[in-house]
């Protein structure tokens, strides 16, 4: 009588079809929803636009080997261009990582833990989504290191050195999609061969040493020859020099490092909660509903298990070294195939520097589960000592079984949540309800703002609105982070706006969570010429990204100077108080808490040197409440203290119920009737314009004050009430120099 281990063991092949099939199948749902509207946005626009002749590294900013793009552009000159049919190139590169790492596990431990892996991986691809389910250069780049890896173990086995020139291919190959990737695959890879080689009795390791590097180093130039093609046929070697090599520990390393938390830091919890809490989290567990409806206790053990997956890799290197160090020990030989996993799923893990992120460790990770099941087979079926057998049996259960409960769960939340279509080229992806109706109401508003063809500048990451939209880019940046336009301070970036006559612009309201600078800081140029030559016409989804356009009476012919440069900085940390950084200029946010005590008054307090025919300007607008009663209102003031004179004060108020003046030290004193919030497209915040002029030569303090009245039923939102928005506040008077050349 046969038992289930050993049938399992007769059918490998269909055994591992079957494995390989379920998770391409269970991972094609989550192939089909979501969009990343930075990164992905800004690949499949290069890609199209290098079918129309651009060159990257001339026309198109990339500081990644090319790999990607050729694979999106041959797609696109075969297919119509959709997100849809870039999914389903992602699916079938994640299949192949499966049937890779299936066919790995199976050559070092048994078709069960081979099964185990799949299960792994289709785990890993609702952990980490939607990180491995759209086309992207990371796992293209791991997928050929885990082949070239895999033909190593068939060379181990068939000792042909066509496996090492295959094995080559697929190191060049892994290195064409991300270059610090397959140097660290092919440097993996190198620790494998001798990890391999050298503990063999049956041929000499030494003598044949050059002659399997030649092998290797002959695969291996074939992709690299296909690439100096392309560069020296476009003539961009240099450039491509620069962008690939010099900008990577330049730019890069100044712009976008994240560290590598140890144990304190994670197990503080600190790392999973708040505004970075998508750095080292993974997306359900700050969007799944199922978050949101269990006790705290499971939330808890969800975060556990997130702090174990960040820190699982290094505790597995330590775990396999040590049964590596006492294999002859235990068992009479080196484990010369654990070591070559290991070393390999080392080295591939120093890819996640230096940005050691969630989202990034989730890219070198797939050598990491396979490192990990040579291990628990070690432990489980090899491992003399009865305790440590059942140990690992046990563990490796109840981590396959933990992450895998967790994932099916966050599987149903991400295929309920996602159910919105996306128009223009994103047909057949859908996105959750929200993403889907302001990247709708956009597609709209940019195809009633603009013509067909004409250049849309969109930014910090909106590249993708280009692509859904069918508006080109103007210039070569696509992406407007820190590494692509910091070095100049975002003027090329300005001057290919000014010379495409760009009218309409789609701008990111806030930075980017995880950078460590904003806009303001690493592309001040580019800033002030979204802030100062065009007007924002329209918020969309609520505050998320501002459609703005080109303004008729440009603000940058004026001096200007930051209004909050000289703020009560006491102030400024006080409950329902903040000065917040935004993309273009920062806000004032003055907030009136849930249960505000008699005659409370929020105020924030500057000083300021009032010149000759100054203005103040900014623009006005609130939180928009869930729920709200007809008879609120927030009242919004400007005082200056002290005041000369008796001049009154002419405003306008266009989108208020009122505006009153009052002589003395009044500046303005407007009354907002605020709405619920509602629809996706909010109107846009109402300029206001102060006259300063009879304070002219004085040094004094002006206070913003806000309060409200009425019902309110609010909800969180920046703060805990509901709060006025005093959106790039800034003095401007007429540049005496201009005004004298006149």
């Amino acid at each position: 009588m046969t038992n289930w281990l050993t049938t399992l063991r007769i059918d490998r092949k269909r055994l591992a079809a079957l494995s390989i099939l379920a998770v391409v199948v269970l991972a094609y749902p989550l192939c089909k929803r979501g969009i990343i509207l930075s990164d992905e946005g800004y690949l499949l626009t290069q890609a199209l636009d290098m079918l129309d002749g651009k060159v990257l590294y001339r026309d198109l900013d990339a500081f990644v080997v090319p790999g990607i793009w050729f694979l999106l552009a041959g797609l696109f000159s075969v297919v119509e261009p959709t997100v849809y049919a870039t999914r389903l190139l992602a699916l079938a590169g994640f299949g192949c990582i499966v049937a890779t790492v299936y066919r790995s596990t199976a050559r070092t431990t048994s078709p069960v833990y081979a099964v185990c892996t799949s299960v792994a991986l289709l785990a890993g691809v609702v952990w980490s989504f939607p990180a491995w389910t759209f086309a992207f250069y990371s796992p293209f780049a791991t997928l050929f290191g885990l082949l070239g890896f895999e033909r190593l173990l068939a060379w181990n086995e068939s000792n042909k050195r066509r496996d090492l020139i295959l094995a080559g291919i697929c190191f060049g190959l892994s290195m064409l999609f991300k270059q610090n990737y397959g140097v660290f695959a092919t440097v993996g890879g190198l620790a494998a061969y001798l990890s391999l080689a050298l503990a063999r009795t049956d041929r000499d390791a030494i003598r044949e040493l050059p002659r399997d590097a030649l092998s290797v180093l002959i695969g291996g130039l074939l992709p690299a020859a296909a690439l100096l093609g392309y560069l020296l046929h476009h003539g961009v070697f240099d450039n491509a020099y620069h962008a690939l090599i010099e900008q990577p520990f330049s730019d890069f390393a100044q712009h976008h490092t994240i560290r590598y938390l140890g144990p304190s830091d994670m197990l503080g919890n600190t790392a999973l909660v708040g505004p970075w809490r998508l750095t080292y989290g993974s997306y359900p567990l700050s969007n799944a509903p199922s978050m949101k409806q269990h006790p705290a206790e499971t939330i808890l053990f969800v975060k556990r298990l997130h702090v174990l997956l960040y820190l699982w890799p290094p505790f597995v290197f330590a775990v396999a070294s040590l049964l590596v160090a006492t294999s002859r020990r235990w068992y009479g030989s080196l484990d010369r195939t654990l070591l070559a996993a290991l070393a390999f799923a080392a080295a591939f893990f120093l890819g996640v520097f230096p940005r050691a992120d969630s989202n990034h460790l989730m890219h070198v990770y797939q050598p990491v589960i396979l490192l990990s099941a040579i291990v628990f087979h070690r432990l489980v079926s090899v491992q003399p000592v009865t305790g440590l057998r059942t140990v690992g049996r046990l563990t490796g259960i109840a981590l396959l079984t933990s992450f895998s409960l967790v994932a099916l769960l966050w599987y149903r939340d991400i295929l309920v949540g996602h159910r919105t279509p996306l128009t223009g080229r994103g047909g057949g992806v859908t996105v959750d309800m929200f993403s889907g109706a302001m990247i709708n109401r956009e597609l709209e508003l940019i195809e009633e703002q603009t013509n067909p063809g004409e250049p849309l500048l969109t930014g910090p990451g909106l590249a993708m609105l280009n692509f859904l939209a069918d508006r080109p880019v103007p210039g070569r940046y696509y992406n407007l982070y820190a590494v692509h336009i910091g070095h100049d301070q975002g003027r090329a970036v300005v001057a290919a706006a000014r010379e495409a006559n760009v009218r309409t612009a789609v701008i990111e309201y806030n930075n980017f969570y995880s950078d460590p600078a904003g806009l303001r800081d690493f592309a001040p140029v580019l800033s002030t010429y979204l802030r100062d030559e065009f007007d924002i016409i329209a918020s969309v989804g609520q505050n998320q990204h501002a459609l703005l356009r080109r303004s008729e009476t440009p603000r940058s012919e004026l001096m200007r100077k930051d209004f909050l440069a000289d703020c009560n900085e006491s102030a400024i940390l006080a409950d329902n108080r903040m000065i917040r950084e935004h993309t273009m200029f920062r806000s004032v946010y003055l907030g009136v808490p849930i249960d505000p005590a008699p005659g409370f008054e929020n105020r924030l307090r500057c000083g300021v040197d009032v010149p000759k025919d100054a203005r103040l300007r900014f623009l006005l607008d609130y939180t928009r409440p869930a729920e709200i009663g007809d008879d609120a209102l927030l009242h919004v003031q400007i005082v200056a203290q002290p005041l000369d004179g008796d001049t009154e004060y002419d405003i306008d108020g266009d989108g208020f119920e009122e505006c009153t003046f009052a002589r003395g030290n009044l500046l303005l004193d407007k009354v907002i009737v605020p709405h619920p919030a509602g629809g996706w497209s909010l109107p846009p915040p109402t300029p206001i314009e102060v006259d300063l002029s009879a304070l002219a030569g004085q040094r004094i303090d002006i206070d913003l004050q806000t309060w409200a009245e009425g019902s309110i039923r609010r909800r969180p939102f920046v703060m805990s009430g509901l709060a006025a928005i005093w959106m790039d506040p800034a003095i401007y008077w007429p540049d005496p120099v201009a005004t004298n050349a006149r």
